[in-house]
Order: C-alpha cells, then sequence, then structure tokens
C-alpha cells in the first residue's frame, strides 16, 4: 500500500476567501499572466482539449492507445450530454490556444482530468491565469475543486500555490503473477 497525493479546494467560500489561501510565491505568476491581455473562456470542444493533451504527453504515455483515447472522447461525450463536462482554455490576444483545462463534474466535486499548457503558454505563466479564473468561477457552491493527485514534484507544488489542501488516497497493487516471475515486474 503506498500513498499518493490528491490536492482539493473547497469552493464553499467566496473567490477572496479562496485566493487568500493563495501562497504569496503565486503572486508574481499570476501578475505576469494578467499583463499578457488573455483571454479566459468557456469551450465545449471536448476533442480539441483531448488532441492537444494527447499531442503534449503521447511520448511520456506510450502505454495509452489510441483506442484508449477514442473510448475516453465517447465517455466525454456522453457526460458532456447531462452537463458534466466543462472545457476551459486561455487564449491570447491573437486567439491563439495558451492552456486548457477539461473537467468533470458530480453532485460533489469538480475534477481536474486533463490539463494542457503549449510552450508559450508556460513562458508567459498561462495555466496559472487558467486555474486562478477556474476557481473565481466556481466560487460559492458547496463542492470541491479536486485538482487530482500527483507526486510529480513540479505538478505538486503548482497545486500547493492555489492552497489545495492534500487529501492522499492509498493506492494498493497486488502482483498476480506466479512467483518466479514477480520479480521481473518490481
Amino acid at each position: 500500500i503506498v500513498e499518493k497525493n490528491n490536492f482539493i479546494i473547497y469552493l464553499k467560500n467566496n473567490y477572496a476567501a479562496i485566493k487568500k489561501k493563495y501562497k504569496k510565491t503565486i503572486a508574481y505568476s499570476i501578475s505576469k499572466a494578467a499583463k499578457q491581455h488573455f483571454i479566459y473562456a468557456k469551450d465545449d470542444d471536448i476533442k480539441k482539449a483531448v488532441a492537444l493533451y494527447k499531442l503534449y504527453n503521447q511520448k511520456n504515455m506510450p502505454h495509452v492507445k489510441d483506442t484508449d483515447y477514442t473510448n475516453f472522447k465517447k465517455l466525454l461525450l456522453q457526460l458532456q450530454k447531462n452537463n458534466n463536462v466543462l472545457v476551459r482554455k486561455v487564449e491570447n490576444e491573437k486567439q491563439e490556444l495558451m492552456s486548457i483545462a477539461l473537467i468533470i463534474k458530480d453532485n460533489k466535486r469538480y475534477y481536474n482530468i486533463l490539463n494542457t499548457t503549449t510552450e508559450e503558454g508556460r513562458k508567459t505563466e498561462a495555466n496559472y491565469f487558467l486555474y486562478n479564473n477556474i476557481l473565481q468561477e466556481l466560487c460559492n457552491q458547496n463542492m470541491l475543486f479536486d485538482f487530482e493527485g500527483s507526486d510529480l514534484p513540479g505538478v505538486k507544488k503548482f497545486y500547493e500555490k492555489f492552497g489545495a489542501i492534500n487529501q492522499p488516497y492509498f493506492y494498493w497493487h497486488y502482483n498476480l503473477l506466479p512467483k518466479p516471475l514477480q520479480w521481473l515486474k518490481k
């Protein structure tokens, strides 16, 4: 059993109360992004969000096949019919996509499922702008914003800057291979 990170923010408070919990180090990033004249917008193009995520992440996830992405898009489209999917994006003044997030919701939580930031978006802190606006949009609800877990140091630090609380979960893996082969899987 391994403890894994999962970061959440309570949305029941107003935006000022949520922002008050941000780490001081985030102010520079949000300020830098604000100077870019970014546009925060709703989107409904699930396929674009998934395609961009695949483009930027497929080399790190070779085990995820095209059929997995296709099936995932089908699931998302079904969820979208019930208004359980949000796509939010940040564009620059030229309407070039800088950062995009795909969020699934149920009656208790918003789940941060996919997030992709372009190279230009990284340079201009677009992802800080995106999540600051998402939290501002979703505040004042009796819901949680679930960043989803990450044990990657940079991602973990990013979530913590927004004042997210670590609500760990436990991962259990059992190897069903025959004893002589189990050591190969370690």
